[in-house]
């Protein structure tokens, strides 16, 4: 580009009302505010179409640990329901504890059994957390809130 191309587009941009009006306003902008400054824009274009790869879903096995409490909110009790692979149901345990972390709570579950229930008799309004353990080891967490 050239100096005379520029003046004269720049004595364009001076018969017009606006900097801004036309079919380039950036490019009239700074021909208005500076007429010896060069502009480019590059132009950018797809090169290709490229898909993105998703994440694998996981599948559901045996092996998939569940522990779900109803009713929740609960009141004057809750009954849990827990599925753990064979291999795990030993042992099993679970804790409730309150908004800081202290146990309020702990019951060993029966091997046989895939449902319990538990009087909330002792423990108060509030949001508590229930874990699933496993000879102390923590397996799946889920919250309860107590309304009474």
């Amino acid at each position: 580009m050239n100096i005379n191309h520029i003046a004269n587009q720049q004595s364009t941009i001076s018969n017009q009302q606006s900097p801004l009006s036309g079919e380039a306003p950036a490019f009239s902008i700074l021909l208005w505010n500076n007429p010896a400054f060069e502009y480019y824009e590059p132009i950018l274009e797809p090169t290709g179409y490229q898909m993105r790869k998703a994440r694998p879903q996981k599948s559901v096995t045996k092996e998939t640990i569940v522990l779900k409490l109803y009713p929740n909110p609960a009141r004057d009790y809750f009954t849990v329901y827990y599925k753990v692979p064979d291999a795990l149901r030993y042992s099993l345990s679970l804790q409730v504890k309150d908004a800081s972390g202290r146990i309020v709570q702990q019951q060993f579950l029966p091997d046989n059994a895939f449902e319990y229930m538990i009087d909330t008799g002792i423990l108060t309004k509030g949001i508590y957390t229930v874990v699933l353990l496993n000879s102390n080891r923590m397996l799946k967490a889920e919250k309860l809130v107590i309304f009474k």
